[in-house]
């Protein structure tokens, strides 16, 4: 009697489990946990590491620049080849984008600079952000 009773609370523990979050895929084919409160998580870590390289700009309102965007320890880091480096505050994967923000201190002021990475189905990075214009890059 008791291998029922204790079966029969495992079933239901087990069913109120399964009821609580179910898997789906997005139309990006990456597989997410969905959850009753209507909230959702990645089922594995976002693919970062796409992000991650050497960037050469190529439509960049005519400015030529290569970027480096790189994982250091838990930090991630843009920069260039003349040296200029800053670190992503802020950093999240949403819908396919890499979104950030960027702080730097001139002349005594902070200026704060929000912007997104998004991979183009074609391989190429586009950033918009809101201190520069568009820019298309494609990895070298």
């Amino acid at each position: 009697m008791k291998k029922i009773i204790l079966l029969t609370l495992l079933n239901i523990f087990i069913s109120l489990n399964v009821s609580a979050q179910k898997t789906a895929l997005t139309t990006d084919g990456e597989k997410v946990y969905l959850y009753d409160n209507g909230t959702w998580k990645f089922a594995e870590k976002p693919p970062l590491n796409k992000y991650f390289g050497k960037w050469e700009a190529y439509d960049c309102s005519g400015v030529s620049r290569t970027i480096i965007i790189k994982k250091e320890g838990n930090n991630i880091f843009i920069s260039t080849l003349s040296g200029w480096k800053v670190e992503f505050e802020n950093a999240n994967y949403i819908n396919k984008e890499l979104h950030f923000e960027t702080k730097m201190w001139e002349m005594d002021q902070e200026f704060v600079t929000k912007g997104k990475f998004k991979l183009l189905d074609n391989g190429e990075l586009k950033q918009t952000s809101s201190s520069t214009s568009s820019c298309t890059y494609k990895k070298i």
